[in-house]
């Protein structure tokens, strides 16, 4: 079993069959898996949108940092968009069907 960081490194070699995958989501594959483990587990471990986006927002509308709302509104994003390749709906059989 190899860590998620060697992802940049196994596609490389294969990068012109991942042609189909749109440019940012296979962007986005990549620079998720240059994140430090710890971070990409905690990530993982937040499969229940409602849940992630309750506590985003409980936490934005009680913290007066600009900054930090600003991030944690961010990750919120991020988590929302990527929701469909980090936690499929199913279990692909096919590489096709993920990639479409």
């Amino acid at each position: 079993s190899q860590p998620i960081s060697s992802i940049p490194d196994l596609i490389k070699p294969v990068r012109e069959l991942f042609k189909i995958v749109e440019g940012d989501r296979l962007r986005y594959i990549e620079v998720f898996s240059t994140l430090s483990q710890e971070i990409i587990d905690w990530f993982l471990d937040q499969n229940d949108i409602g849940a992630f986006s309750n506590t985003i927002t409980f936490t934005t509308q009680n913290d007066d940092d600009s900054l930090v709302n600003s991030v944690l509104t961010a990750l919120l994003t991020v988590r929302t968009k990527a929701a469909n390749l980090l936690f499929p709906p199913h279990n692909y059989q096919k590489l096709e069907d993920f990639l479409s």
